[in-house]
């Protein structure tokens, strides 16, 4: 599996670097088990638990992440698969994750048979999977979980995509929930036939990432011609409404910055 090498240095904490530059975690295998180190990297780099799919009490939670595996979807539900499924008021069990989605395409679809391929896809938690149809533009706006009406911000965001074989065919581009304005936009790595390719980005400026625009290949799951990819796993912050506090560095964020400046003033004293 290959990494991002500015992620070798954060596999062993999870921690962030300096504050004020979004940091990237990058992989890709074969296997579920050869991905698991940067997924496991990425989900450490919030502080607190998987806050699962219920409303926090009292709400909004303050810290810790949601996580979205598909695998709870019912068969009715396949296709189309509503974009509000995960934005519930928490009256249904497992559906208050703060989370909704849109295509320009003709609808969203889940799928435990690889969407009708015969082959090309495997899954990272089986045994279902997810992709948008008609089109390879994917909307996810923020919600606060529990509360299906509001916007939130999140402070990072990461999906395992199946199938990545050419480079820049995934890309996620992260909005600001105050401005609108763009973030940036980051590329999956391209791995081997019905493998695996991770991509997550954190912001540790105080930015809220309210939403998130993804491109996977040349088309919709149902339209792509040599780059048809689908989507496993979504993990990202604790949705919080704009007005919340932001979360402040972890203790090692603050201690791997200061010693990044204390190996810059070594240097400077050297030259």
């Amino acid at each position: 599996m290959r990494m991002n090498i500015l992620l070798a240095a954060l596999l062993a904490s999870g921690g962030m670097l300096l504050n004020g530059a979004p940091i990237s975690f990058t992989g890709n295998a074969d296997t579920a088990a050869g991905i698991q180190p940067v997924v496991d990297s990425f989900r450490a780099s919030f502080s607190g638990a998987n806050n699962g799919g219920i409303p926090c009490s009292p709400s909004p939670c303050d810290t810790g992440r949601r996580e979205i595996n598909w695998d709870g979807v019912p068969s009715s539900s396949f296709d189309p698969f509503p974009g509000d499924f995960f934005n519930g008021d928490g009256s249904i069990a497992g559906r208050a994750r703060g989370l909704s989605m849109s295509t320009p395409g003709t609808g969203l679809a889940v799928s435990d048979t690889s969407f009708g391929a015969p082959s090309g896809f495997q899954t990272f938690s089986p045994d279902k999977m997810f992709a948008a149809k008609g089109s390879n533009i994917l909307d996810i706006l923020f919600h606060v979980p529990g509360q299906p009406a509001s916007s939130a911000g999140v402070v990072g965001m990461g999906i395992i995509f199946l199938d990545v074989e050419a480079a820049n065919a995934v890309s996620m581009t992260f909005f600001d929930l105050a401005t609108g304005q763009s973030l940036g936009t980051f590329y999956a790595p391209a791995g081997n036939n019905a493998g695996f390719s991770f991509l997550g980005v954190l912001f540790n400026a105080g930015e809220k990432v309210g939403r998130v625009r993804v491109t996977t290949g040349d088309g919709g799951i149902d339209t792509c011609s040599s780059e048809c990819i689908a989507m496993d796993d979504f993990i990202y912050g604790e949705p919080q409404a704009e007005s919340s506090a932001v979360p402040e560095p972890s203790t090692f964020s603050l201690l791997l910055g200061g010693a990044a400046l204390l190996t810059f003033y070594r240097r400077r004293r050297c030259s």
